[in-house]
């Protein structure tokens, strides 16, 4: 006997930047896909580097210099050392997410140790 597996889906909602969706347009119908399948793809080839690049920040030491490297003057002297141009608007963008993200890590490695978040001394 053959048993076909059928992944349950879940429909959401999204707004994407109008460019953005063109670009997803555009890929799905040069590969003859939906613009579903472009973007899902894009998103599982790009979760495991996000979820490992979390994952990271549960160490402390990672923690502590990923803290100072997101700070306005070092994103500006590696954007200026790197030859490329960053807008104050996209170096705040990061600035702004570094204190969730390590947040979110501190949280999760506290987790795995069973305790609270305040009880862990770190670099953070």
């Amino acid at each position: 006997m053959i048993r076909c597996m059928t992944m349950v889906r879940t429909q959401i909602s999204i707004k994407l930047d109008s460019d953005l969706l063109k670009r997803i347009d555009k890929l799905a119908t040069d590969v003859g896909i939906t613009r579903t399948a472009v973007i899902e793809q894009a998103i599982k080839n790009d979760l495991p580097e996000q979820e490992s690049f979390h994952k990271s920040l549960e160490n402390p030491l990672v923690r502590a210099a990923h803290k100072k490297l997101t700070s306005p003057s070092v994103l500006r002297l590696l954007a200026m050392l790197g030859q490329t141009n960053m807008s104050d608007e996209e170096i705040m963008e990061i600035v702004e997410k570094g204190p969730r993200q390590r947040d979110a890590a501190k949280d999760r490695r506290a987790d795995k140790k069973g305790k609270s978040s305040d009880g862990l001394e770190d670099a953070s």
